[in-house]
């Protein structure tokens, strides 16, 4: 059965990142993790359709390859031509350039594994470059986060990325 973590994300104030999004409250994030055929679409699905919240499908996806192979959005359209998630990444990032998902897709690979884990629950232990990774990482998402928020007019965020050890990567600190 697919889990639920809740978390609410601040990012760092040093990246460039943070400082291309706009200040705003940090949206509640409902990220949904779990298997494949473990009933995690439906529940993203139902989760979606209440008042205040929108379901922004399997987010890690948008930088392993929905942006970058430009791949259907849940409106139909190629993600270049959905005005959402044109709106998202202007807000976000000042746009969808191809260096920015290249780098946050290296810092992905880097952070976002299984063997990670350990280092993710326990950050204090964890080395300072990845640390740094696991902070731009983070303040990529709250940024992410933010303008999803923003542009969709809701409060709660439900991202169904699956992957038990994606969640706890955005809202790690460096502390």
């Amino acid at each position: 059965m697919a889990a639920l973590a809740r978390s609410e994300l601040e990012p760092g104030a040093d990246t460039d990142t943070a400082a291309l999004a706009p200040r705003a409250q940090a949206p509640t994030v409902l990220y949904i993790a779990g298997s494949g055929r473990s009933g995690s679409t439906l529940l993203e699905r139902a989760l979606g359709e209440i008042p205040g919240f929108v379901n922004v499908g399997e987010l890690v996806d948008l930088y392993r390859r929905t942006a970058a192979h430009d791949e259907r959005c849940g409106c139909g359209k190629a993600f270049a031509d959905c005005t959402f998630w044109a709106a998202v990444g202007d807000r976000a990032f000042g746009g969808w350039e191809g260096e920015r998902l290249a780098a946050v897709h290296g810092l992905q690979g880097r952070i976002a594994r299984q063997r990670h884990m350990p280092r993710l629950l326990a950050m204090r232990l964890a080395g300072r470059d990845f640390r740094s990774d696991v902070a731009s990482y983070g303040d990529n998402y709250a940024s992410l986060y933010r303008a999803i928020a923003a542009e969709s007019g809701a409060a709660c965020v439900v991202d169904a990325s699956k992957w038990a050890v994606q969640a706890p990567a955005p809202g790690s600190t460096c502390g």
